[in-house]
């Protein structure tokens, strides 16, 4: 086997990888977490919560999250997805990432992926508005920024937080890579805005933890 074809056998295979790994997931899912799941639903309506990081959250709402990435996996596989052609909108981190930085004023909502990322020895630091989240961007270096769009901040709704975040940290001559996580009619809303600051939004779970995962084994 010539260089040229080993070359282009590793391509093949790191392809497959990317391509597959959402039905790992799903068929881990199956398998394990269903289960689990039912054992969960037991205790709902208790008022029961599980604490992941430093971050409280009810079973109910941990279930909820669960099974909101299952289904964006399985639209995903049927090709039926809720968003754009080209998955995450804008520039990917251009190395590992082993630190996020994750700006949102409920962080409970992000529970399950971030149990993800510290399953993966990724560290996440949260923050709970724009100016926290600037401080945070100022004084430690991140590999990845995850927000947010709209955030109750100093008492009334700013709808477009997360793209004020983005814009501040360009302005301040911060690249780091940041990623918007959002509802769809936000990404279509705001990604051609987003994009133009060489950031990314999705409404995808899936898109989230698959931009981590595809830098990491890209820089193994």
């Amino acid at each position: 086997m010539t260089p040229e074809q080993i070359k282009q056998w590793i391509d093949l295979v790191k392809a497959v990888s990317e391509a597959i790994w959402p039905l790992i997931v799903l068929v881990f899912s199956i398998v394990f977490v269903g289960p689990l799941s039912g054992l969960l639903s037991s205790f709902r309506g208790r008022n029961l919560k599980i604490k992941i990081g430093d971050t409280e959250i009810e079973i109910g709402d941990y279930i909820r999250q669960q099974n909101q990435l299952i289904s964006d996996i399985q639209n995903k596989l049927a090709g039926t997805a809720s968003l754009s052609p080209d998955g995450v909108q804008g520039k990917s981190p251009g190395g590992r990432v082993s630190r996020i930085l994750w700006v949102d004023d409920n962080p409970s909502n992000n529970a399950f992926l971030e149990e993800r990322f510290v399953t993966m020895g990724i560290r996440i630091d949260k923050a709970l508005s724009t100016d926290e989240g600037l401080r945070s961007a100022r004084t430690t270096k991140y590999d990845l920024v995850i927000s947010d769009m709209g955030r109750n901040e100093h008492g009334k709704r700013v709808y477009d937080a997360g793209l004020k975040l983005l814009q501040a940290m360009r302005e301040e001559k911060n690249l780091v890579p940041v990623v918007i996580y959002t509802t769809l009619n936000n990404v279509t809303k705001f990604r051609k805005d987003v994009q133009e600051l060489h950031g990314q939004v999705t409404s995808s779970p899936t898109d989230v933890v698959s931009l981590v995962l595809k830098q990491n084994s890209e820089n193994d």
